[in-house]
């Protein structure tokens, strides 16, 4: 017996071919457990939600990076100021 799918790439791919079998077997399921046009939403709104999380997770890191940058260039200054603070007071 088959087991359903946990991973989140084969829900989406099992989503996707129930779709179109669904769709390409109407006299077969002339009343299907679930409307195929219902579950392509479904799928769309998965999609969507799921490319807003890869952006999200892209801008955090890009975000990440420039904050990681200042905060170096935060610190080169203070260490060029306490060189040259060294430097006067010897």
């Amino acid at each position: 017996m088959a087991t359903y799918p946990t991973e989140e790439g084969k829900v989406l791919i099992l989503a996707q071919e129930m779709s179109t079998g669904l769709k390409n077997n109407s006299n077969i399921y002339p009343a299907p457990p679930v409307n195929p046009l219902d579950l392509d939403d479904a799928l769309a709104a998965y999609v969507s939600a799921r490319d807003a999380v890869t952006a999200a997770y892209s801008a955090a890191e890009q975000a990440t990076a420039t904050k990681h940058a200042a905060l170096e260039a935060l610190n080169d200054k203070i260490n060029l100021s306490e060189a040259s603070h060294q430097t006067f007071e010897s």
